[in-house]
């Protein structure tokens, strides 16, 4: 629950306590004594952080130490998933719905995996499970805007350098953050959105945690796609709501063009920013038409793309730290590249039949 301790109070407690490198970005502390309300769940266990059971490796230990002084002083839980690759933050005192919101969670990781996964014998690069070391994904379930104000000073004070995107935000009420790898929103009662949100910040943080930045057209289309699979509806675009994906307004956009073939700069026309629906349903229908019609293909194209941002998109800093080149895009012949290297056949002339034809359609015989 809310204590009365301001949080200034609280930040001063803690570096009193010789809790100041951990509570502010250094290396954390083990064996923290906090309240029940900051106690870590996993596998039927609860326990402190610092107290920790066998299983638990010491980086996702060390991840959890990090957030638990944010944890304690909004009076949130702590939420591990069994295979420890997402940790929930939600007020103990407020959040009624632990138990299904697990269930959540636990149905998109094995949906996400599902959708990664190569197809067997392949030699591809990509994501077969087991064989890859995903970053943690936190995302944290706000209760109110005071939860979130209190989110974004936090990670201004451990993470100093976060310090300008942390008052660029301050007008929202939802941010994406991609280091350290978490996700953050209010959450609302009557918001019949809140499933799709789980599901798609969710997806979104485990794209990035195993590839690394994808562009925004495949980013996001992945995160549509596994809304329709996991709750059957997306919500999560503003001003559009759909329960059976863009199939039927695509058709109906480019169903009588005939002799269109769309390239990678129309996928790519959708930015982090766009709004536009129909980019938004080709971002996402594409990655239905290759889930269908050529499964294994998406974890490779993610892990292609990722590595090529990193080698051209990233700086490493002093501190060891690697930092996005403000403004950098995958070129777009890269991005069609590396779909062609591992799609076989015409993935943009294919994608585009399938667009206009929708459910009659049928990928052509290999020639």
């Amino acid at each position: 629950m809310h204590k009365s301790t301001p949080r200034s109070a609280t930040a001063f407690l803690l570096l009193s306590l010789g809790l100041g490198a951990y509570a502010f970005g250094g290396e954390p502390s083990e064996g923290l004594d906090l309240e029940d309300d900051a106690k870590v769940h996993w596998q039927d266990k609860s326990f402190a952080p610092g107290d920790w059971p066998g299983g638990i490796p010491h980086d996702r230990r060390a991840e959890i130490l990090r957030w638990s002084p944010l944890a304690k002083d909004m009076g949130y839980r702590m939420d591990l998933t069994d295979d420890g690759r997402v940790l929930v933050m939600s007020s103990a005192r407020f959040n009624r719905s632990v138990r299904r919101e697990a269930r959540l969670v636990e149905k998109t990781v094995r949906s996400f995996d599902e959708l990664m996964a190569p197809q067997a014998g392949s030699q591809q690069p990509g994501a077969k499970v087991g064989q890859v070391r995903d970053e943690l994904c936190v995302l944290l379930r706000l209760h109110d805007r005071g939860d979130y104000e209190s989110t974004l000073d936090f990670l201004a004070r451990s993470r100093p350098y976060l310090g300008p995107w942390a008052a660029s935000q301050r007008a929202r009420d939802s941010f994406d953050l991609r280091q350290p790898n978490c996700s953050a929103w209010i959450e609302r009662e009557s918001d019949r959105a809140s499933e799709n949100q789980l599901v798609h910040r969710l997806s979104r943080c485990m794209t990035y945690g195993r590839y690394g930045q994808a562009p925004a057209w495949l980013d996001r289309g992945v995160a549509w796609h596994m809304e329709l699979e996991v709750v059957k509806s997306i919500r999560t675009l503003p001003g559009a709501e759909q329960e059976r994906g863009w199939e039927r307004m695509l058709k109906d956009v480019y169903g009588d063009r005939d002799g269109l073939v769309l390239d990678c700069e129309d996928f790519a026309a959708l930015t982090a920013k766009s709004r536009n629906e129909v980019q938004a349903g080709m971002a996402c229908e594409l990655v239905g038409f290759l889930a269908e019609f050529h499964p294994g293909a998406i974890g490779p194209v993610l892990h292609d793309l990722g590595q090529y941002d990193r080698n051209h998109g990233q700086v490493v800093l002093e501190d060891g730290r690697a930092e996005a080149v403000p403004g950098y895009e995958i070129p777009l012949t890269v991005q069609a590249h590396v779909l062609h290297r591992h799609v076989d056949g015409d993935v943009f002339a294919d994608c585009t039949a399938y667009f206009q034809e929708g459910s009659q359609f049928r990928m052509p015989r290999a020639k």
